[in-house]
């Protein structure tokens, strides 16, 4: 009954907000309300689906659930009161404030205090299943502790950088590699480093091994936290003054090609994670198959380019931007190796070799099927078109100062230098 209730009472919030704020309240409203309702609603649904799975844990192990410690069922209740609590009085704090409101200003502090929630709730989860505390829930409970803390980190980041970022920052954008600022740019790539280190770490060894070591689970939110923090602190250094590249319609290659990257991903972490699977049963096929995908992917992305996107070809040495030309060379050169590999193993059949080709096949695609977005096309001087002379006949007489019209002429011909203000100058001689 107390579950029932805990579930139902959060859900009288959103009516009790539509007949006091008829006009503007919404069912779904993410970030609009004002800062004080938004930080008031994300904490108290956060508690409520605390407790909503503590109830469910309870109920399908309701055996261990009535060894329990005594209070606990008590706690539990006044969480989710609480949870209800806070939903109830953020009702009074809405303000009619649309999304529009917090766009190209300053960080939002509902948004940060939402990041920083998460953070403080991975931390708490941590120190929950970190064995060197006394407040440790001990082995049973670490795994979960360790998953869950890791889940707030990655929706902490996600909130920052997806969601936080476009809304007050003009230009911003999710994916914008090498862009924003040279602060900005660096900031991220610490950021996204670290978190692709913690992912790693979790991969490899798994939660149940990080939780049973003394130290793992704080160390690895520790790690988090400097991430989420470059990733909110490198907001204040995004520079979007810089020339943004003009969008163009993605060919449908190059999705297929990103569909393929993300099976051959699925295909290849999937025999992690199953036991079954880790002793050799379903781990062959899986990591052949994603490596025959990945192997597929930047071929079917770079015939795609050549033959959608405007001065891309097929080969085209040192051509299309540093940034593209660097992307390339390291891709190309990983999908070799990884060719390699894979045909020796074939010859061979000395599964080892195998070790080697699942990997750089997939890391190889991805950089690869990610550069053709890099791709840049500067015009040479040969492909530029030829000077052409103007010959303009007058009397002196015309002109009232022939000092002014010199002038005229000198910034006239420093205006014409770039091949742009030229073609720009003979269209309007031309009309």
């Amino acid at each position: 009954v107390a579950a029932l209730a805990s579930a139902w009472a959060p859900m009288l919030t959103l009516v009790a907000g539509h007949y006091a704020h008829p006009l503007h309240w919404k069912y779904v409203q993410p970030f609009a309300g004002g800062a004080g309702f938004v930080v008031m609603q994300a904490a108290g649904w956060m508690l409520h689906a605390s407790t909503l799975c503590a109830f469910l844990v309870s109920f399908m192990n309701f055996d261990r659930a009535l060894l329990a410690p005594p209070g606990a069922a008590l706690v539990l209740g006044a969480a989710a009161a609480t949870a209800q609590l806070t939903l109830n009085v953020s009702i009074d704090r809405f303000r009619a404030t649309t999304q529009e409101t917090l766009a190209h200003g300053e960080k939002n502090s509902a948004l940060s205090a939402l990041s920083g929630m998460l953070v403080g709730a991975a931390v708490a989860l941590s120190a929950l299943a970190d064995r060197t505390l006394s407040i440790s829930l001990g082995k049973r409970a670490a795994p979960a502790l360790v998953i869950s803390a890791c889940g707030c980190l990655g929706l902490a980041a996600l909130t920052t950088h997806a969601v936080h970022g476009p809304l007050v920052r003009k230009h911003y954008a999710p994916w914008m590699p090498f862009r924003g600022g040279p602060r900005f740019v660096l900031l991220h790539a610490c950021a996204w480093t670290l978190v692709g280190v913690l992912c790693d770490v979790l991969l490899a060894v798994g939660p149940t091994s990080v939780a049973y070591v003394k130290g793992g689970p704080l160390a690895m939110c520790s790690v988090g936290g400097v991430a989420n923090a470059a990733l909110m602190s490198s907001l204040d250094y995004f520079d979007g003054s810089q020339q943004v590249k003009a969008s163009m319609e993605t060919p449908s290659s190059l999705v297929v090609a990103r569909l393929f990257i993300l099976c051959a991903l699925i295909g290849y972490y999937t025999p992690v994670f199953p036991d079954e699977w880790i002793m050799g049963t379903g781990a062959p096929a899986a990591y052949v198959t994603a490596t025959l995908l990945a192997h597929a992917a930047p071929v079917l992305a770079h015939v795609g380019a050549s033959r959608n996107i405007a001065h891309y070809r097929l080969f085209m040495v040192g051509e299309g931007g540093s940034t593209f030309v660097i992307t390339q060379g390291c891709g190309w050169m990983m999908y070799a190796f990884s060719l390699l590999f894979s045909g020796a193993t074939v010859v061979t059949k000395n599964t080892a070799l195998g070790t080697f080709a699942s990997p750089l096949a997939v890391i190889s695609a991805g950089v690869l099927v990610a550069s053709v977005s890099l791709f840049e096309h500067t015009q040479d001087e040969s492909e530029e078109q030829p000077r052409e002379l103007w010959h303009v006949k007058c009397a002196a007489s015309a002109f009232d100062d022939l000092d002014a019209a010199a002038e005229d002429l000198y910034v006239l011909r420093e205006t014409a230098k770039t091949p742009a203000s030229r073609a720009l100058l003979r269209a309007a001689a031309q009309a």
